[in-house]
């Protein structure tokens, strides 16, 4: 079977990473977060420095290219919010012949912002910064469009159960 890259993309908190690895066992799943993590001798030290989102970023684009090349189906948990910020991803994959499927989880602001702020991962510095991070991607959303060049689209509706 051909590989794939699905763009699972929503707003920080939105349940990208936790989705893409409950639906999608057989992909691979390269973990901006995890990987930055590397980065840090002592873990507590994490901080979403500017150096750090680009380096996060840089490693996320390595690992699936990587994946791609061996004919892997790679799932990204990314923002997403415009087309330039898909375009990255959709050209990346088209370059190895997959298809791109895009899958937005529309999950309600005050919830995203619940999750960041309650998430042990995420460094408890930026819990203050958390609603104008969302807000951000609320500001910037623009739906995806067929022209994109994508497979699919599909959109996730949150269920209220699942924040319970």
């Amino acid at each position: 079977m051909p590989s794939e890259l699905v763009l699972v993309i929503g707003a920080c908190g939105a349940g990208k990473t936790t989705w893409a690895r409950a639906n999608l066992p057989n992909h691979a799943h390269p973990d901006a977060e995890q990987l930055a993590r590397t980065l840090f001798a002592d873990p507590s030290q994490f901080r979403y420095y500017p150096w750090v989102r680009v380096v996060m970023k840089r490693l996320v684009h390595c690992a699936t290219v990587t994946l791609l090349e061996r004919g892997v189906s790679v799932a990204v948990a990314g923002r997403g919010a415009t087309p330039d910020e898909r375009r990255t991803w959709i050209d990346l994959a088209a370059s190895y012949g997959a298809p791109t499927h895009i899958v937005w989880l529309a999950t309600p602001p005050e919830v995203c912002v619940a999750r960041a702020q309650a998430d042990p991962n995420r460094p408890r510095t930026s819990r203050r910064a958390w609603p104008q991070i969302v807000a951000n991607w609320y500001r910037d959303w623009q739906p995806p469009t067929p022209d994109e060049g994508y497979a699919s689209y599909r959109v996730i509706p949150h269920e209220p159960h699942e924040d319970t």
